[in-house]
């Protein structure tokens, strides 16, 4: 991989797909010296480790140049030999993960199953044009932004139950997606006003790290509320309120070194952090039209994006 991967992408980067009619795919061919596979049209003989790609015909339709990578593949090694060709990518997220490097005619998009290359506008487009008209359809769970890229609006939500829901299944996502682009430790902090707009916010902290989950709020505003915390599943310990997972028992405990293994049952894990984080917000008498997130991690906030959750930026 270290030799020809970069040669790849160099390749790929500096290609002009044109309007890929046929003769702008006989003319990209030629210039990477592939060929069509005489059994196969959607295939490609190429010089390539396995010998193989994918051709995509219709630019509406996905990748036109899909390169398998190796099983086995280390996602963040192969980005550090993207990186040294074509910079810092332009977007990252999952679920997947995956990686985009966009140019303004062509984006070249990593996973660990291939590295494509697609048309930007027309692949843009079709994205938003699904975010738009499916309801039950978003183009990612989260991304990180590394410039001005254009990115879908939120869906919102209005209801509590809802908002569980969506919020798990994106926690759900973060907690695989994450640590394959060594991305830790990261938090996503959801928070809203509870009186005054120059006090500090309620606020629930979902702390991803090396050992999993962690789901905090501080003790403010919440000292008044024991009993309702409680019921819900939160144990107030020393100054400050922390549920956390347990690697053995999968039992909500209350030590602040209390952390979170989610490699059994990931879903089921972000779906409980997300009730109990819902739960907090609700029982200050918040609404999800007034909640609103943040990414980062220390020092660093992140220009991160998670459009199903449905509340604001």
């Amino acid at each position: 991989m270290d030799n020809w991967l970069p040669r790849l992408v160099r390749r790929l980067d500096s290609l002009d797909i044109g309007d890929w009619t046929r003769s702008d795919v006989d003319r990209v061919l030629a210039e990477l010296g592939w060929s069509i596979d005489v059994e196969d049209a959607g295939l490609l003989r190429t010089d390539l480790p396995g010998g193989r790609a994918g051709l995509g015909t219709d630019l509406d339709d996905g990748p036109v140049l899909s390169v398998p990578i190796p099983d086995g593949t280390d996602l963040r090694a192969a980005w550090s030999l993207v990186q040294e060709v074509l910079g810092r990518p332009t977007l990252r997220g999952g679920p997947g993960p995956w990686l985009r490097w966009r140019s303004e005619d062509t984006t070249i998009r990593l996973d660990a199953r291939s590295i494509d290359l697609l048309p930007t506008e027309r692949f843009e487009m079709t994205e938003l044009r699904t975010f738009a008209h499916d309801p039950d359809a978003c183009p990612y769970l989260w991304c990180i932004s590394d410039g001005d890229q254009f990115l879908p609006g939120d869906r919102p939500v209005d209801d509590w139950d809802e908002l569980a829901r969506r919020l798990g299944t994106t926690v759900a996502g973060l907690i695989s997606d994450l640590p394959a682009l060594g991305e830790l430790p990261v938090t996503l902090s959801v928070h809203g006003r509870v009186s005054e707009p120059d006090e500090e916010p309620a606020t629930c902290y979902f702390k991803f790290g090396e050992r999993g989950l962690r789901l905090e709020v501080p003790a403010d505003p919440w000292p008044e509320r024991v009993e309702a915390l409680t019921a819900l599943g939160w144990t107030p310990p020393s100054g400050e309120w922390i549920t956390a997972l347990t690697d053995d028992t999968f039992d909500w405990v209350t030590t602040p070194e209390g952390s979170a293994s989610f490699a059994a049952e990931p879903g089921a894990d972000a779906e409980l952090a997300a009730h109990l984080a819902v739960g907090a917000l609700k029982d200050l008498g918040l609404t999800p039209q007034g909640l609103s997130y943040r990414v980062g991690r220390e020092g660093e906030s992140l220009s991160a994006h998670l459009p199903s959750v449905g509340i604001a930026r």
